[in-house]
């Protein structure tokens, strides 16, 4: 065999790898991706969008909130979602459309921006495959082979110059098997509880964020790429649990989510782009999956995010 004909074939079994297996994610993932019409608003979303408790009686979504107001919202969504794989998505998106896209501050946290299974390297790669991006498909290719969970385990965790300890052992010390929400509303109260809780919203919000953070990095991407396609997106920081964050931690904690806030807004305001500010619009005690310190809401808590986006594109 020829050096040529072997190199030709080594590139073809690079190439048949980088493709055919993301490939299977499309067609049971990213299966609205593949039906689009410009005349939707597309709701990119998380597991904020339908997560609700087995106690609640409502169980609408914000999605179907909007589309029972008369909003044709087409969603893509799934639990974990960031602007990480919003870049990618938006690809595939007509000119000329309307797109909702959440901006968590969880996601900025270690918990979630550096964990290997929320990178979703097989969905972003079947969307650059959908949008033939074959440069962001080959980049994508590099860096899933640097993925290294048991590196991102071993990952301490500084707040305010106290080490939680490595990712692992919190994760170790905060597992709560009782549904909060459901089964004890004064669970803030409890001292079995509050550490547990306290290390989970120091853990996951009380970082300090600066402007070099890679997710303002996916952020620009997603804005530049609307604006050359004439899509009008509209931003917004979904709610944060301030109440018992602060009954909990104590008040430090609102001091230093606020600040990390208005770096997020400082930065949405440099590339001039429409948003909505949430994070204080919903009560402590509309959030459910307590035990977890998430974004989850409960009915009004959803109800009070879809009538937020609602009035928005009604006031437009």
């Amino acid at each position: 065999m020829s050096n040529k004909k072997f190199i030709q074939i080594f590139i073809g079994l690079i190439l048949a790898t980088i493709i055919i297996h993301p490939l299977s994610k499309i067609i049971y993932i990213d299966k609205n991706l593949l039906n689009l019409d410009n005349k939707d608003i597309f709701f990119f979303s998380d597991s904020t969008m339908k997560t609700y408790s087995v106690c609640e009686e409502n169980t609408l979504g914000i999605d179907d909130i909007l589309r029972n107001n008369g909003l044709k919202i087409k969603n893509i969504e799934s639990n974990a979602y960031s602007p990480i794989i919003y870049e990618n998505y938006i690809k595939n998106i007509p000119n000329n459309s309307k797109v909702i896209i959440p901006i968590n501050m969880r996601s900025f946290s270690e918990q979630w921006f550096d964990r290997p299974h929320f990178m979703f390297m097989d969905e972003r790669m079947a969307s650059a495959i959908l949008a033939l991006d074959f440069i962001s498909l080959y980049k994508l290719y590099i860096e899933s082979s640097q993925q290294n969970e048991q590196k991102y385990l071993k990952t301490n965790i500084i707040r305010e110059g106290k080490n939680l300890g490595t990712i692992s052992s919190i994760n170790n010390k905060i597992k709560i098997d009782k549904d909060l929400y459901c089964l004890e509303k004064d669970f803030y109260k409890n001292s079995e509880y509050i550490e547990k809780l306290s290390i989970q919203y120091q853990y996951h919000y009380m970082y300090n964020l600066n402007l070099k953070h890679k997710m303002f990095s996916h952020l620009s991407k997603i804005i530049s790429y609307a604006k050359d396609k004439n899509i009008d997106i509209l931003f917004y920081i979904t709610p944060i649990n301030f109440e018992y964050g602060e009954k909990i931690v104590g008040k430090d904690f609102e001091t230093l989510v606020s600040k990390n806030i208005d770096t997020l807004k400082e930065f949405l305001n440099s590339k001039k782009v429409n948003y909505l500010d949430l994070s204080q619009k919903v009560q402590g005690h509309n959030f459910n999956d307590h035990q977890y310190v998430c974004e989850h809401l409960d009915f009004v808590g959803r109800e009070i995010v879809a009538l937020n986006l609602l009035n928005y594109f009604n006031s437009k």
